[in-house]
């Protein structure tokens, strides 16, 4: 079945993402023609090898969390600007992260969010992630204590008055 090789190929140059993985995964999105495979067909399944992976690296508890969560939401971007997966995935990575971690975790994690908010403004990432974004933050709030995580609550509330413009419902 072509489309198992091809997730297969993807998990195998997925260990360290950098730049050589970008043009990795670039020629085996565009050499790898044998998989009869269009760009609206592999964009998904690349966005589900990395969200498969990135999730096998969370839940092993890594010490190092915050740089993990900094190094493949970067990564991500970078595929996006390159077209190589949906618009979606930097947050979907960032809000699977959350998922899973613990709130003092996610507070530290937040801090890249907070960083990134005018890479998620620009048009190629806001439509396509507002919502993705929004549900995020609540579901983040939804985990806080209000008497106990003020400053937090405070800060996700802050950035998303930050991220929507006023014209935005959700702003």
């Amino acid at each position: 079945m072509p489309v198992s090789k091809f997730r297969e190929e993807l998990k195998n140059i997925l260990i360290e993402p950098n730049t050589t993985t970008i043009t990795s995964i670039k020629q085996i999105l565009h050499e790898n023609n044998y998989f009869n495979l269009s760009n609206a067909e592999r964009r998904p399944i690349l966005d589900q090898v990395l969200r498969c992976h990135v999730l096998d690296i969370v839940s092993s508890k890594p010490p190092n969390l915050y740089d993990v969560c900094k190094m493949w939401t970067s990564f991500t971007i970078e595929l996006v600007r390159n077209k190589m997966c949906t618009a979606i995935m930097p947050v979907a990575i960032l809000s699977d992260m959350f998922a899973v971690t613990t709130i003092d975790v996610c507070e530290k994690m937040f801090d890249h969010v907070e960083s990134n908010v005018n890479v998620l403004k620009e048009p190629t990432f806001f439509m396509a992630c507002k919502n993705n974004l929004l549900r995020m933050c609540n579901d983040l709030l939804c985990r806080l204590s209000r008497s106990r995580n003020t400053v937090f609550c405070g800060r996700i509330l802050l950035f998303l008055a930050i991220f929507f413009p006023f014209s935005e419902r959700s702003g």
